[in-house]
């Protein structure tokens, strides 16, 4: 399940992640055919901004396992980095942090980063890069 979240939190930012989100969801619901919330959002498939809003208000991120969501969104958030211009990626992960992430990664150390990758200072894009390296290096 947490690996779909985080695909879901890039859904609708980036057509690739709906596609994963959508290839997650499908194996998952299969797998767990029962599972009240997978089937839902089985339902709303095709639909990806209902979805997400369906993830926000019934799945409660708090009862998730919270160090696996943030080794599969370090993981995601790395392969977007090495297929992104680090200006998109910079970004998107602004937008990230100030539209999805539950507190509890907000809050991170290493997640942190995400609020400021790049703020236009002198150190640039060689500050944001070497710190995304130090938030991946450390999920890894």
């Amino acid at each position: 399940m947490e690996e779909l979240i985080v695909y879901g939190i890039f859904a609708d930012l980036n057509l690739k992640s709906e596609k994963l989100y959508q290839e997650k969801l499908d194996t998952l619901f299969l797998e767990n055919p029962d599972n009240k919330h997978l089937f839902q959002l089985e339902l709303l498939s095709g639909n990806i901004l209902e979805s997400i809003i369906y993830i926000t208000n019934h799945i409660n991120l708090n009862n998730i396992k919270i160090e696996l969501f943030k080794k599969n969104l370090a993981e995601y958030l790395k392969k977007l980095y090495l297929e992104m211009d680090i200006d998109y990626f910079c970004n998107l992960c602004h937008k990230i942090w100030n539209l999805r992430l539950p507190a509890s990664v907000k809050n991170d150390e290493y997640f942190s980063i995400l609020s400021y990758v790049y703020d236009g200072s002198c150190l640039g894009w060689e500050y944001a890069r070497k710190n995304l390296e130090e938030l991946f290096s450390h999920y890894e």
